[in-house]
């Protein structure tokens, strides 16, 4: 039943993709944002009266470089959630907001350490946490709660205000419910153990793109199997659903590999020094473009409010009586 009730989710219908699918997903994202970049770089060259040619620019991120970014920040996104004690379901709501986000968005447009910022921020916020702004930015230095909150809208756009997220945290604690129902010889304490431990193993690779490619469940029958394989081959036996063992075998395997696989810091660090030349200059505050910008939106404002006054002041000048 709850299978079925996931497949006819939003989550289901926008956010679960093949391998293929979503390999391509970042590959247009990437692709697109980089012409767009080019030219907002010339744009800024010209500003500044430099040599405005292909030969000046630097060069952009490839899809790699951006996913090596994205999943680094989302580990810190989890190590910064532990760190300030907030609950699983949050921490995982935020990570997954996160990754969802660059599926529509390039780091060369929102640097990725903010946005791992807002994405948690959100996700307390969704979660009916709350957590006043000033205390959140205590645990991030040179933060400030604008910085937080400024494209906390952009990021709900981007995730299409979807703010509910399916967890394989609920389907962990039903699954090992239906155990002592199923296998009742299997003692209490192996289940409890059983169940901290495969919820550890599930938070540690909240980074995995296994989320993007199966549902809650099976992720959750996953970590079971991780944990304690002959239970969860008695129990899928006991259930005479043996044909989701190969998938459950491999999902585990290939969370394992996530949380065995050591992020490098060292090419992460390099691909942000990259990063920092090739950033969208309309999100540098200090960039000729994004001054230009600036004064011509504020000039076009000014020019409306005159409109405005103008327009109220003829009405006042009509006599209704007339």
């Amino acid at each position: 039943m709850a299978e079925d009730r996931f497949r006819q989710s939003s989550h289901f219908r926008d956010w679960i993709f093949t391998e293929e699918g979503l390999q391509k997903r970042r590959s247009d994202v990437n692709e697109g944002f980089t012409k767009v970049v080019r030219q907002r770089l010339l744009e800024d060259l010209t500003l500044q009266n430099k040599d405005a040619s292909d030969n000046h620019l630097p060069p952009t991120l490839d899809q790699g470089e951006e996913l090596e970014l994205v999943n680094y920040y989302a580990c810190q996104l989890n190590a910064l959630s532990s760190t300030m004690s907030l609950p699983t379901h949050i921490r995982a709501t935020a990570t997954l907001f996160f990754k969802r986000f660059y599926l529509t968005s390039s780091v060369m447009e929102y640097n990725p350490k903010i946005i791992s910022f807002t994405t948690l921020y959100l996700a307390t916020k969704t979660n009916d946490h709350y957590l006043p702004i000033e205390h959140f930015c205590k645990n991030l230095p040179k933060t400030t709660p604008d910085q937080v909150l400024e494209y906390e809208f952009d990021v709900c756009q981007a995730l299409n205000w979807d703010l509910f997220i399916w967890l394989p945290f609920r389907p962990l604690q039903g699954f090992l419910l239906d155990f002592q129902v199923v296998i009742p010889e299997t003692p209490v304490e192996i289940l409890f153990e059983c169940h901290d431990q495969a919820k550890r193993f599930l938070v540690e690779t909240l980074h995995s793109d296994v989320y993007f490619y199966h549902s809650p469940s099976i992720i959750a029958l996953s970590g079971i199997y991780h944990t304690n394989p002959s239970l969860c081959l008695s129990y899928l036996q006991a259930k005479s659903i043996n044909s989701t063992y190969d998938l459950v075998v491999s999902i585990s395997n290939a969370l394992d590999s996530t949380k065995n696989a050591r992020l490098d810091r060292e090419k992460a660090k390099d691909c942000g020094k990259k990063l920092y030349f090739c950033m969208d200059p309309l999100k540098k505050k200090n960039s000729a473009l994004y001054q230009k910008r600036k004064a011509t939106e504020e000039e076009a404002s000014l020019s409306n409010k005159k409109q405005k006054l103008s327009n109220s002041t003829d009405q006042l000048d009509v006599n209704p009586f007339a």
